[in-house]
Protein backbone atom coordinates (compact mmCIF):
# COMPACT_ATOMS: atom_id res chain seq x y z
CA UNK A 1 0.00 0.00 0.00
CA UNK A 2 1.28 3.20 -0.95
CA UNK A 3 1.80 6.61 0.75
CA UNK A 4 -1.19 9.20 0.87
CA UNK A 5 -0.12 11.99 -1.41
CA UNK A 6 -0.29 14.70 1.13
CA UNK A 7 1.92 12.63 3.25
CA UNK A 8 4.42 12.33 -0.03
CA UNK A 9 4.00 16.47 -0.65
CA UNK A 10 4.83 17.02 3.48
CA UNK A 11 8.12 15.01 3.03
CA UNK A 12 9.18 16.46 0.24
CA UNK A 13 8.62 20.28 1.49
CA UNK A 14 10.35 19.20 4.52
CA UNK A 15 13.09 17.56 2.58
CA UNK A 16 13.46 20.59 -0.10
CA UNK A 17 13.54 23.10 2.93
CA UNK A 18 16.32 20.91 4.74
CA UNK A 19 18.68 20.98 1.77
CA UNK A 20 17.90 24.87 1.52
CA UNK A 21 18.98 25.42 5.10
CA UNK A 22 21.98 23.17 4.28
CA UNK A 23 22.61 24.99 0.86
CA UNK A 24 22.49 28.37 2.73
CA UNK A 25 25.04 27.46 5.98
CA UNK A 26 27.09 24.29 4.58
CA UNK A 27 29.87 26.13 6.27
CA UNK A 28 28.74 26.10 9.98
CA UNK A 29 28.20 23.20 12.12
CA UNK A 30 25.27 21.88 10.61
CA UNK A 31 23.61 18.42 12.30
CA UNK A 32 20.20 16.96 11.70
CA UNK A 33 18.60 18.71 15.31
CA UNK A 34 19.37 21.75 14.15
CA UNK A 35 18.61 21.68 10.80
CA UNK A 36 15.13 20.16 11.80
CA UNK A 37 14.89 23.14 14.70
CA UNK A 38 15.20 25.38 11.88
CA UNK A 39 12.33 24.03 9.57
CA UNK A 40 9.83 23.03 12.89
CA UNK A 41 9.92 19.04 12.64
CA UNK A 42 11.81 16.34 14.60
CA UNK A 43 15.25 15.32 14.32
CA UNK A 44 13.46 11.70 13.60
CA UNK A 45 11.27 12.47 10.58
CA UNK A 46 14.30 14.23 9.02
CA UNK A 47 15.92 11.42 9.23
CA UNK A 48 13.31 9.63 7.73
CA UNK A 49 12.39 12.11 4.94
CA UNK A 50 16.06 12.40 3.86
CA UNK A 51 15.82 8.28 3.67
CA UNK A 52 12.83 8.21 1.88
CA UNK A 53 12.28 11.14 -0.47
CA UNK A 54 16.22 11.80 -0.59
CA UNK A 55 17.19 8.49 -1.09
CA UNK A 56 20.37 9.29 1.17
CA UNK A 57 21.24 10.63 4.88
CA UNK A 58 21.60 14.06 6.09
CA UNK A 59 25.15 13.49 6.32
CA UNK A 60 25.75 12.79 2.60
CA UNK A 61 23.68 15.56 1.58
CA UNK A 62 25.79 17.64 3.53
CA UNK A 63 29.04 16.47 2.26
CA UNK A 64 27.64 16.69 -1.28
CA UNK A 65 27.05 20.08 -1.01
CA UNK A 66 30.39 21.12 0.72
CA UNK A 67 32.13 19.36 -1.86
CA UNK A 68 30.94 20.78 -4.76
CA UNK A 69 30.89 24.34 -3.30
CA UNK A 70 35.02 23.54 -2.32
CA UNK A 71 35.74 22.51 -6.21
CA UNK A 72 34.17 25.66 -7.00
CA UNK A 73 36.53 27.82 -4.44
CA UNK A 74 39.24 25.69 -5.55
CA UNK A 75 38.98 26.05 -9.24
CA UNK A 76 38.44 29.91 -8.75
CA UNK A 77 40.28 30.73 -5.81
CA UNK A 78 44.29 30.68 -4.78
CA UNK A 79 43.16 29.90 -1.14
CA UNK A 80 45.20 27.55 0.44
CA UNK A 81 43.54 24.15 0.67
CA UNK A 82 43.24 24.64 4.44
CA UNK A 83 41.51 27.85 4.03
CA UNK A 84 39.14 26.20 1.53
CA UNK A 85 38.61 23.36 3.96
CA UNK A 86 36.94 26.10 6.82
CA UNK A 87 35.21 27.61 4.31
CA UNK A 88 33.25 24.62 3.33
CA UNK A 89 33.13 23.61 7.36
CA UNK A 90 35.74 21.79 7.89
CA UNK A 91 37.91 21.98 10.78
CA UNK A 92 40.37 19.50 10.02
CA UNK A 93 42.01 19.90 6.52
CA UNK A 94 43.06 16.40 6.54
CA UNK A 95 39.43 15.12 7.04
CA UNK A 96 38.28 17.52 4.24
CA UNK A 97 41.72 15.93 1.95
CA UNK A 98 40.13 12.67 2.51
CA UNK A 99 36.32 13.71 1.59
CA UNK A 100 37.60 15.31 -1.16
CA UNK A 101 39.71 12.88 -3.06
CA UNK A 102 37.53 9.87 -2.22
CA UNK A 103 34.61 12.42 -4.32
CA UNK A 104 36.39 13.29 -7.06
CA UNK A 105 39.44 10.89 -7.37
CA UNK A 106 42.22 13.43 -6.64
CA UNK A 107 43.50 15.15 -3.95
CA UNK A 108 42.48 18.97 -3.82
CA UNK A 109 45.46 20.57 -4.78
CA UNK A 110 45.94 18.33 -7.34
CA UNK A 111 42.57 18.89 -9.07
CA UNK A 112 42.43 22.32 -8.64
CA UNK A 113 46.01 21.77 -10.96
CA UNK A 114 43.96 19.83 -13.27
CA UNK A 115 43.10 20.80 -17.16
CA UNK A 116 39.07 19.83 -16.69
CA UNK A 117 37.11 19.62 -13.20
CA UNK A 118 36.70 15.59 -12.45
CA UNK A 119 34.17 13.23 -10.54
CA UNK A 120 35.47 10.15 -9.57
CA UNK A 121 32.90 7.73 -11.95
CA UNK A 122 31.72 5.47 -9.31
CA UNK A 123 30.42 8.52 -7.48
CA UNK A 124 26.64 8.75 -6.83
CA UNK A 125 26.94 12.03 -8.28
CA UNK A 126 28.29 11.21 -11.63
CA UNK A 127 30.53 12.85 -14.04
CA UNK A 128 27.88 15.78 -14.97
CA UNK A 129 27.33 16.42 -11.20
CA UNK A 130 30.14 19.34 -12.41
CA UNK A 131 30.65 21.14 -16.02
CA UNK A 132 33.89 24.07 -16.10
CA UNK A 133 30.77 26.49 -17.17
CA UNK A 134 28.84 25.63 -13.33
CA UNK A 135 29.24 27.68 -10.42
CA UNK A 136 26.39 27.73 -7.84
CA UNK A 137 24.50 24.61 -6.28
CA UNK A 138 20.72 25.31 -7.19
CA UNK A 139 19.39 21.90 -5.93
CA UNK A 140 19.27 18.16 -5.45
CA UNK A 141 18.11 15.67 -7.59
CA UNK A 142 14.85 14.11 -6.60
CA UNK A 143 17.28 11.21 -4.80
CA UNK A 144 19.87 13.36 -4.19
CA UNK A 145 21.86 11.39 -6.64
CA UNK A 146 22.27 14.57 -8.81
CA UNK A 147 23.70 17.88 -7.86
CA UNK A 148 22.10 20.40 -10.35
CA UNK A 149 24.40 23.69 -10.78
CA UNK A 150 23.73 26.29 -12.63
CA UNK A 151 26.19 29.48 -14.16
CA UNK A 152 23.38 32.23 -12.11
CA UNK A 153 23.42 32.56 -8.46
CA UNK A 154 19.31 32.04 -6.78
Amino acid sequence: MGMRNDTMSRRQDIYRDAVAVIRQNYATDLTVQTVAHAIGTSRRQLQRVFEEVGGASFRTVLTRVRMENASVLLRETDAPVATVARQVGYSQPAQFAKTFRRLYGAAPSAYRTSPRPRVAASHPLGAAARRPETRHIVGLGQRANVVQVATNPL
